[in-house]
């Protein structure tokens, strides 16, 4: 638990006091028509092919339950985010030696 020293408290205490009144009273935004939310599913044409192999055992090991990631990422420094796809590996050795463990990089134009 925090000690605070009560000059600190009143200090801490008046800048909030301040910051809250200083705010101007907001009501909420009118509602209007509710905008409508459409997805497309785009997987197909996106060219982002990507299946993630934890090489699952009956035992259920830590690495099966935290074996993949992404990342969002410009790598080339074109303003575009590339995705960066970490797939899991072959169990007990933990080697990706084959094309089905390793990591993707989508470059995205």
């Amino acid at each position: 638990m925090l000690n605070w020293h009560p000059a600190m408290l009143r200090a801490v205490l008046s800048a909030t006091a301040i910051v809250a009144l200083a705010l101007p009273n907001q009501t909420p935004a009118q509602v209007g028509t509710p905008s409508v939310i459409r997805f497309e599913d785009i997987t197909a044409r996106s060219g982002v092919d990507f299946f993630t192999d934890s090489s699952p055992t009956p035992n259920k090991n830590q690495p099966e339950t935290m074996v993949s990631g992404v990342g969002l990422i410009d790598y080339d420094n074109d303003g575009y985010l590339d995705i960066f796809f970490i797939n899991g590996a072959a169990i007990p050795s933990l080697k990706k030696e084959s094309p089905k463990y390793y990591n993707r990089l989508f470059h995205n134009n």
